[in-house]
């Protein structure tokens, strides 16, 4: 469907979920340095950090980022979803 210059499509027509599930950190594993920067529930943008490169996560950016119980665009945590648009 068209409205004006925009196309309308389906949600899941639009993004690709990427699996997060090799990457969850247990929060007593944060250290208060390291070489990665840990993203969680926290209010701030970095809960702590790591230094076990296993749980980076490698996909193609950019990336969406929201916790899906909220529907608030975030860079947040264990219960996140992670979209990659398929046009980006």
């Amino acid at each position: 469907m068209m409205r004006g210059d925009w196309i309308e499509i389906k949600y899941k027509d639009a993004v690709d979920k990427i699996s997060t599930a090799n990457q969850k950190i247990k929060q007593k594993e944060y250290l208060p340095q390291g070489s990665y920067p840990v993203i969680d529930q926290g209010q701030e943008l970095i809960g702590e950090y790591t230094n076990d490169k296993s749980k980076l996560l490698d996909c193609k950016l950019p990336v969406i980022v929201f916790g899906d119980h909220t529907i608030i665009v975030s860079r947040k945590a264990s219960w996140r979803k992670i979209q990659l648009s398929r046009n980006p």
